[in-house]
């Protein structure tokens, strides 16, 4: 049975042609290795950048929060400091006053 199978073959050979079956072996050795390889490194891939795009997101959300936190304690840092400026130009004023009420009269 076995000499007929390979009889069979070769002269599938003939029929068929050497060069599409070797190109059909070829087509079948990079689809069996290459393209199972190829498909999982893509995916791999795929998911690498869906994972950056979260990360990215996410620090771009806390860089907002602290952003517009940081504004506001500028905001009220800047009041606290009007206000201290505002009162020591008063006490500034009043000691002047009071130093010169005394000196000139």
């Amino acid at each position: 049975m076995e000499i007929a199978l390979f009889k069979e073959i070769i002269s599938s050979f003939d029929t068929v042609g050497f060069g599409l079956i070797v190109g059909g072996v070829a087509i079948f050795l990079i689809m069996k290795f290459f393209f199972p390889n190829y498909v999982k490194e893509k995916a791999k891939n795929l998911a690498t950048k869906e994972d950056i795009g979260g990360i990215t997101r996410e620090v771009e959300l806390i860089r907002s929060l602290y952003s517009s936190s940081l504004e506001e304690l500028k905001a009220s840092h800047q009041i606290q400091f009007d206000s201290i400026k505002r009162e020591r130009d008063i006490k500034k004023k009043h000691i002047l006053s009071l130093l010169d009420a005394l000196f000139s009269g």
